[in-house]
């Protein structure tokens, strides 16, 4: 690995803290297993969770704003703002120089959020 690349790291929801910057790892689902040939789950009566990658919105960085956990208060470059459940989102941080960067070139290059 050269000097340049960093990587982002998994974050527990207690290592969250307003000013990082985040980027979603990964987005759980609940489904009920209608079509499940497994009796079971029935039986045991839960919903079955699946975890999915984040699709290109979802994996852009974010500034964390304020936290309450389970509740993570974020806002994007073109500060728009949103809550993420930690109990769905899976989180990693973002080194502080590539958020900066990403903020600064997408501010620059994208038309800021009319309110």
């Amino acid at each position: 690995m050269d000097q340049h690349t960093t990587l982002a790291r998994r974050l527990a929801p207690e290592e969250i803290s307003k000013g990082m910057f985040v980027a979603v790892l990964s987005i759980t689902h609940e489904f009920i297993p209608f079509f499940c040939e497994s009796i079971s789950v029935f039986e045991r009566g839960e919903p079955y969770r699946m975890a999915f990658l984040p699709d290109e919105d979802d994996a852009r960085p974010l500034k964390v704003v304020a936290v309450c956990l389970p509740f993570v208060f974020v806002k994007d470059a073109q500060r728009h703002h949103r809550t993420l459940d930690v109990r769905r989102y899976r989180l990693a941080q973002i080194d502080r120089r590539f958020g900066r960067r990403y903020f600064k070139h997408t501010a620059r290059t994208m038309e800021p959020a009319r309110e």
